[in-house]
C-alpha cells in the first residue's frame, strides 16, 4: 500500500489504519509506505524514521515495498526525481526496516537514459546492503523487481517528449 503523505494527517492516522486493516483482513500481510513515505510521515511528526518504523510494525505492518527507489545513482536520480531525495535516505531507511525484520523488496526503474555503469552501480548498492543485513543473520531485500520507466504518463516523460534521455549537469 503506497500513496504519499498529507501532511494534515495526524500520525495516530497511519497507525489507526493499519490496526484497522489487520483486524479486516487478518492473514494479509500489510507491505506498507515506500522508503520516501516514511521520510515524510518521519518530517511530518518529528519522529525519526525508525521510530516511525517501530510504530507502525507495533500496530501490525509486516513490511516495506521497494518503491521510490528508482535508480540508486545521485546524478540520474537528482535529474529524473530530485523530490525523492539522496539514494542513501532510501537504503538507509530499507535498513533500518530489515534491522527491526520488516520484510523489503528492491526495486529499478530503467529506462532514463542511464548509463550501464549507472544500472550496475545500483544493483551493486543493493548488493552491498543485501550482504551486510544477511552476515547479520537477517532476511534482507526478499524480492528485486525491475521495469522500464513508462515516459509517457510522468512528467521526466512529457518534458523530453517520452524519450529516454537525460543529461548530468
Amino acid at each position: 500500500m503506497q500513496g504519499g503523505v498529507n501532511p494534515s494527517l495526524e500520525f495516530n492516522w497511519y497507525i489507526d489504519l493499519i490496526k484497522e486493516l489487520r483486524v479486516q483482513h487478518p492473514n494479509i500481510d500489510l507491505d506498507c509506505f515506500s522508503p520516501i513515505e516514511i521520510e515524510g510521515i518521519s518530517e511530518v511528526t518529528g519522529l525519526t524514521t525508525e521510530e516511525v518504523l517501530i510504530e507502525l510494525k507495533n500496530a501490525g505492518m509486516h513490511g516495506l515495498p521497494g518503491g521510490g527507489a528508482e535508480m540508486l545513482v545521485e546524478g540520474v536520480r537528482k535529474d529524473v526525481s530530485p523530490k525523492k531525495g539522496h539514494p542513501d535516505n532510501w537504503l538507509r531507511v530499507m535498513y533500518e526496516a530489515q534491522l527491526l525484520g520488516l520484510t523489503t523488496s528492491a526495486t529499478n526503474v530503467i529506462g532514463f537514459g542511464e548509463t550501464n555503469s549507472d544500472r550496475i552501480q545500483h544493483l551493486d548498492r543493493i548488493r552491498a546492503q543485501q550482504d551486510k543485513v544477511v552476515e547479520n543473520g537477517l532476511t534482507g531485500f526478499t524480492s528485486f523487481i525491475a521495469w522500464p520507466v513508462q515516459l509517457e504518463t510522468n512528467t521526466f516523460g512529457k518534458r523530453n517528449r517520452g524519450q529516454n534521455k537525460f543529461e548530468r549537469g
